[in-house]
């Protein structure tokens, strides 16, 4: 189920669906506008190592485990994050907890 996530959340990211609306790099403060397979749109938050999305999907599952689950929105957000920084195809995407090869 979680790998699912991450695919969806890639073709997300490879069909330029996500935004990055505001960065404070210094605090790694981001904010993010994401358009979901329905094309709702959903903001998408990362500040103090904890990530927060909009979506049921997000807000269904995360209260139990706040910052350590991630929806499609979230993972799509990394890859954008991965690209913008240069990080190559080799290369491991860390945010707090949250691991992913890109």
């Amino acid at each position: 189920m979680k790998s699912d996530r991450i695919s969806r959340g890639h073709a997300i990211y490879l069909h330029g669906h996500v935004e990055l609306l505001e960065a404070d790099v210094e605090h790694e403060s981001y904010t993010f506008r994401v358009k979901g397979s329905n094309h709702e749109v959903y903001m998408v938050h990362y500040e103090e190592g904890s990530w927060l999305c909009e979506c049921h999907d997000w807000r269904g599952r995360a209260p139990g485990d706040p910052g350590s689950f991630t929806c499609k929105h979230i993972d799509s957000c990394y890859f954008l994050l991965a690209d913008l920084k240069g990080i190559g195809k080799q290369s491991t995407l860390e945010f707090g907890t949250k691991k992913i090869e890109v």
